[in-house]
């Protein structure tokens, strides 16, 4: 070939060998073969999308503009809600030995509703194979093998995953959640206005919306960070968009600022945050950090009624607070709780400055069994908790709108620690499991009957017990409780209110009640309940017009022909 540049140029004709001639036409040949494939991998294949694909014009343009974006099998003819809807052809690319042969899955909402006509793919950093499409109840199906340990999103510019779905053996189905996703971005700034970086910004989720899906193992839901830059900046490219959202800002030296997150798309939004104040002298603080002695950020540090959260150095700091007897506690979902008994004693009784201290998260410990009465039979839909566990705050709880709260019952930090909230239910074999318990502890486990209100203590177990089997006593009940409601003039009171209750949770003077048997009474007055079992019990009346009265039911007392007298409303 040399030779060949040389006589062209020099302006010579060429003479040609019939051994090099015989070198060029092969030459030529491969090129074209060459050119021929490209043209089936690249320009065929888009042209397949175009035409066999009913793609809405905005969507074949965002289609088209995510070349990443592959098909799962071309080689199957189009079915309905299959990968072939969207394409034909073949991806070589998920010929692996680890599949699962067929994939059937829906879309979510944050409100549990379906996402219709999106794209489902799975998810790469370099490229994406398409899944299929959501029809008109948020389904869809894909007949050709996905490989295990794939994850899936919504391929859709308009929408965020808030929840993907990870391929595991025997999948019945995956179930991923979306919702419309928008543009975030602005600045922060202190109380001069002077910018602040390396400020974390996060869209947070209220996990009552996502307890409330119906999700499965197999969806993992993800996180929305980011930080500001050397100018005070930030951006949230695609953030979700729902109601109830909040914005959480934070960073070391000043105070954490939460707000409700922007619906719509803004991109000019100016924060400020507030430099935090010098903590007094005998604050409490102090470090959150796992058992590698890994930093936690976000966790939560209580105290009584006063708690505060981890930076993102997993630092703590407090105003000091009276809570005689409390522990300090801190905890975060998936970790064990971490607590100092009695630490609400110590800062009563010290003046001088408190020592930092180290709480350490360590990991979950849990404790299985059964609930069964004195037959060995199951105790089904029972309510069961465990006494002994850190009481950690009253749980505030959004009454309308974000931000407008209403005072609720307390949990513990062991709920919070499994992502758990209030009583169990026992399962219909009378089973039950407590999650996110503290290793080497032991706990009480305290259940009951709602309707009867029977209850039923146990002795202490040890945390990592299971298979622990909790049998109740021989059951002792009074056939009947019975009565009368007159006023104190021997007027007998109709469509009286009569509950029997019990006491469920005490919490710094706040009582919370559960109540069993409801009843009204008639023109004669008289109240009757029957079943009644021989625990300490409340009997509250109420009725229009008059007070309202309690009175405690001793466990020892028959409980046959009370006369209950009630005052007129206005009567001293």
């Amino acid at each position: 070939m040399r030779a060949i540049s040389r006589k062209l140029r020099d302006g010579s004709r060429p003479v040609l060998s019939n051994s090099t001639l015989k070198s060029v036409v092969l030459l030529s040949i491969t090129m074209l073969a060459l050119a021929a494939g490209l043209w089936t991998l690249v320009d065929r294949e888009d042209l397949a999308v175009e035409e066999s694909t009913p793609i809405a014009p905005k969507e074949k343009a965002a289609w088209r503009a995510s070349p990443s974006l592959e098909p799962l099998d071309r080689s199957r003819g189009a079915g309905a809600d299959s990968p072939s809807d969207l394409t034909s052809g073949k991806n070589e690319s998920l010929a692996v030995s680890h599949e699962a042969p067929s994939l059937v899955g829906r879309v979510l909402g944050l409100d549990g509703a379906p996402v219709i006509d999106v794209v489902v793919a799975t998810k790469s950093h370099s490229r994406s194979v398409v899944v299929g499409r959501t029809n008109g109840s948020g389904r869809f199906t894909s007949s050709q093998s996905v490989p295990l340990g794939a994850r899936l999103e919504v391929a859709d510019p308009a929408w965020v995953t808030i929840g993907e779905a990870t391929i595991v053996p025997e999948l019945d189905e995956a179930i991923l959640v979306a919702c419309p996703s928008v543009g975030i971005g602005g600045n922060v700034v202190d109380e001069s206005g002077e910018a602040i970086s390396g400020v974390e910004l996060k869209v947070e989720i209220p996990n009552r919306l996502l307890r409330a899906l119906d999700t499965n193992d197999a969806t993992s839901f993800g996180k929305w960070t980011t930080k500001t830059d050397g100018v005070g900046g930030f951006l949230f490219e695609r953030a979700p968009s729902f109601e109830g959202l909040g914005l959480r800002v934070s960073r070391s030296g000043y105070r954490t600022l939460r707000q409700e997150a922007p619906r719509a798309e803004t991109l000019d939004l100016t924060i400020t945050l507030e430099k935090r104040a010098e903590l007094p002298r005998g604050g409490i603080r102090g470090f959150v950090r796992d058992l590698s002695g890994i930093p936690v950020p976000d966790a939560r540090v209580h105290l009584g009624r006063r708690s505060t959260m981890t930076d993102e150095r997993g630092y703590f700091e407090m105003l000091r607070t009276v809570a005689p007897g409390r522990s300090l506690v801190a905890f975060k979902q998936g970790y064990s709780p971490a607590e100092i008994p009695g630490y609400g004693d110590l800062v009563a009784s010290q003046r001088d400055h408190l020592l930092p201290v180290d709480l350490v998260l360590s990991e979950m410990a849990s404790i299985e069994g059964w609930l069964v009465d004195a037959g060995a039979r199951p105790c089904a839909g029972w309510r069961i908790r465990l006494l002994d566990a850190a009481l950690v705050f009253v749980e505030s709880r959004e009454v309308r709108g974000f931000g407008q709260r209403a005072l609720g019952q307390p949990v513990t930090a062991e709920e919070i620690s499994a992502g758990e909230r209030g009583p169990k239910l026992t399962r219909e074999d009378g089973g039950f499991v407590f999650n996110g318990l503290q290793p080497g502890r032991a706990y009480r486990v305290r259940a009951w009957n709602e309707r009867t209100l029977r209850i039923f203590e146990s002795e202490p177990v040890a945390a990592g017990v299971r298979g622990h089997v909790l049998r109740l006593p021989p059951e002792d009940s009074r056939p009947f409780v019975s009565g009368v409601v007159l006023t104190k003039n021997g007027r007998l009171v109709e469509g009286a209110r009569v509950r029997l209750t019990m006491v469920e949770q005490e919490y710094d003077g706040s009582t919370w009640m559960q109540t069993g048997q409801d009843m009204k009474t008639g023109a004669d007055g008289r109240f009757e309940f029957n079943d009644v079992p021989r625990n300490e019990l409340l009997l509250r009346f109420n009725a229009s017009g008059f007070k309202s009265r309690t009175i405690d039911l001793d466990p020892q007392d028959d409980g046959v022909e009370l006369q209950i007298e009630v005052e007129v409303n206005g009567d001293r």
